[in-house]
């Protein structure tokens, strides 16, 4: 790629080298152009202008995505990561535990009814530990609920489901975010069109802009001799 920029540049600069001359000799010697000829060359060299910039601008997008989509990814690990440890701590002891009848504890059916909310959450995370399993390896797909039945949030530990649950919705997120830019990162036709053509339009317009200068400067100095 570092090569074909600079064999671009070194085209155009050779074109820039090659036109000035040439434009000198065609509108100041062969074919001398009046006031009102030069005010004209300004819609020419301005639409070429106007071309070149947006070939520049295509290209700072192609940048910005470039370096944008590899640094969204890299973000990817992290969110994965936070679901493995929400997916682990709900598979751990503060989940899947045994409560112990004190004389501090709620009345037996109340006891009943948590133990068997928090047994039925440490099931559902263990399950979630196999459904996401998928999603989040090497295949990098968004996890779907609507798949698996959802856990409630008024049972067992609201906390670790929450958790698990905001951590899910950060890596979709990030996901929709890398399959937008990608989207947005496709090239049209007409894209790759004034990525090739802009610079040489850029570079006929800048001739143009020179050879214009030194055609007014003549006109004007042969207005002042009179001649």
């Amino acid at each position: 790629m570092s090569d074909i920029i600079k064999n671009l540049t070194e085209y155009n600069l050779m074109l820039v080298l090659i036109l000035i001359p040439l434009f000198h000799l065609l509108f100041i010697k062969i074919i001398p152009l009046n006031k009102e000829q030069w005010k004209k060359i300004d819609y020419i060299w301005l639409i070429g202008a106007f071309i070149g910039l947006l070939s520049t601008l295509e290209k700072a997008q192609e940048e910005y995505f470039n370096l944008t989509i590899p640094y969204v990814e890299s973000g990817l690990d992290s969110k994965i990561r936070d679901i493995r440890e929400r997916i682990e701590f709900g598979k751990g002891p503060v989940i899947c535990r045994t409560f112990i009848t004190t004389e501090f504890s709620p009345p037996k059916d109340e006891l009943d009814k948590i133990q068997a909310e928090y047994d039925a959450q440490c099931r559902w995370f263990f399950a979630m530990d196999k459904y996401t399993a998928e999603a989040i390896g090497e295949k990098k797909s968004q996890i779907n609920f609507k798949e698996y039945s959802m856990f409630s949030l008024e049972k067992g530990d609201t906390y670790a489901t929450q958790s698990f649950l905001n951590a899910v919705k950060k890596y979709n997120n990030t996901l929709n975010e890398i399959e937008e830019l990608k989207v947005r990162s496709k090239k049209s036709e007409l894209t790759y069109i004034l990525l090739f053509l802009g610079p040489y339009f850029l570079t006929i317009a800048l001739s143009l802009r020179f050879t214009k200068v030194t055609g007014e400067i003549l006109l004007d100095r042969k207005e002042k001799s009179g001649t």
